[in-house]
């Protein structure tokens, strides 16, 4: 049950970072790109809270699982959040452009040429992932995304202000 709350804690602040670094990313890219910004990285998981309390009703029911599972447990949410995301998406009518940037989140750079929207949602969570906004602080490698570079996004000046502003926007939030 701790674990849970943890982990939903975790994806909250994930979420909330993910969208607050697609809203600041987006101040650098075209207009076109903006729309949309902070509900695509907001809602990029939103299914994942659902799953994380069907895995618990599970796990209630058969008595536990074993804990070398937790890495499975995890694994199982990440396949089926971007499909129950999409579907949640449509359900509330949200725009193609941004059910689509979810779908491809998890493609291949080349897969989201062309879309970028998901170029931001890539990036985004990569900002968000970086300052360590619901998950260990994990340095971006601009040379190896390829969505910084597709958006013009990969100049230090331009990272550092979006940092700035999703600090900025973090500290904000009530606690």
């Amino acid at each position: 049950g701790r674990k849970r709350g943890v982990l939903l804690d975790r994806l909250w602040k994930f979420s909330l970072g993910t969208a607050f670094a697609c809203e600041s990313l987006s101040q650098f890219t075209p207009r076109e790109v903006r729309e949309g910004a902070f509900l695509t990285g907001l809602f990029h998981a939103v299914a994942s809270p659902a799953i994380v309390g069907a895995i618990g009703r599970l796990e209630r029911r058969s008595g536990g699982i074993q804990p070398q599972s937790d890495e499975r447990v995890l694994g199982v949410m990440n396949l089926l959040s971007t499909e129950l995301t999409i579907q949640v998406l449509q359900s509330w009518y949200l725009p193609k452009e941004i059910q689509d940037a979810i779908r491809l989140q998890e493609g291949t750079a080349r897969d989201r040429l062309g879309k970028p929207q998901a170029q931001l949602l890539v990036c985004g969570k990569l900002l968000a992932a970086e300052l360590g906004l619901g998950t260990r602080a994990t340095p971006i490698d601009v040379e190896k995304s390829k969505d910084f570079g597709y958006l013009r996004l990969h100049d230090r000046a331009t990272l550092d202000e979006a940092r700035r502003l999703v600090l900025a926007a973090m500290d904000g939030l009530p606690r």
